[in-house]
């Protein structure tokens, strides 16, 4: 660390965690903007040290490329940076031309044939919710929130949503990652369709990256979920086993919305995504 990342270092606000107090030391020390570090930590960067000295130039590299740089499509450009990192040149690059780069490299993810690598579910639940009709909305729908276990699922996930979440791959068996997508599906059709994929940090317990379609932030379908099931959230209150009831409020749920889910509920992960953003607490089962 440079004199300047250590003096911001140790100005770091409380609530971060070590690695991260460093890394945002270094993204400032280079020049960066308070912004642009607050983006670095929902990447794997806030935890990974691996490789410094080539990340160390890519981090100068982004810096540098000042007002051009789109917060947005920081973290798909970390990912593809983590899985060619010894194999691409960013020297000359503008932040355009890099992304074009991170697009190149999504339809080939979606094209790639993987043999089946698979892992154990992690400790949360997902949630089907069947919503029926009323006048404003005729038809029958349901509501799910499914983990994806295996490659093969990520890449679907990828495809259909058009961003690199097959590269988690390499993560989710190591538990450095838990990824979830949130769906909806007409009951007529039986079509059912992503609309949001969200990261876990499991260790940590966090929502790391919520994305819509193309890296999208949510909206459209995820803010008509969010009206749709409120509702849902503040009535169906899952039972604990041995036939009692109770609120989320004295299980320790973060979301001050009046969502439902316990420490022993069915269900704590839908209503934390609908009723939330990035870097929030989960509530275990």
């Amino acid at each position: 660390m440079t004199r300047r990342m250590e003096h911001l270092f140790l100005r770091t606000p409380d609530h971060l965690p070590l690695d991260a107090a460093l890394r945002r030391a270094e993204v400032l020390g280079l020049g960066g903007t308070p912004e642009l570090a607050d983006v670095v930590l929902t990447t794997r960067l806030a935890d990974d040290f691996a490789d410094p000295d080539h990340w160390r130039r890519a981090l100068s590299w982004l810096v540098h490329c000042g007002d051009t740089v789109d917060l947005t499509q920081v973290r798909p450009l970390v990912d593809y940076l983590a899985a060619n990192l010894h194999a691409v040149d960013l020297r000359g690059r503008t932040f355009a031309s890099a992304l074009r780069l991170v697009n190149a490299w999504h339809g080939w993810l979606g094209r790639e044939r993987m043999r089946l690598v698979s892992w154990p579910r992690s400790r949360w639940t997902g949630w089907v919710v069947p919503v029926e009709p009323t006048r404003a909305e005729a038809r029958r729908s349901e509501w799910a929130i499914v983990e994806l276990l295996d490659n093969r699922e990520l890449s679907s996930e990828g495809r259909a949503m058009r961003h690199c979440v097959a590269s988690y791959a390499q993560r989710c068996p190591t538990r450095r990652s838990a990824i979830w997508s949130l769906r909806h599906r007409w009951c007529e059709e039986g079509i059912t369709r992503s609309v949001l994929t969200i990261e876990v940090r499991p260790q940590t317990g966090s929502i790391v990256q919520l994305r819509g379609k193309a890296n999208a932030r949510p909206s459209g379908m995820a803010d008509r979920a969010r009206a749709t099931l409120g509702h849902a959230r503040r009535t169906a209150v899952p039972s604990l086993g041995d036939g009692r009831r109770r609120c989320c409020a004295s299980s320790g749920c973060v979301s001050s919305s009046g969502c439902v889910s316990s420490a022993g509920g069915p269900y704590p992960l839908i209503c934390v995504v609908l009723g939330t953003t990035q870097r929030t607490w989960i509530p275990t089962r």
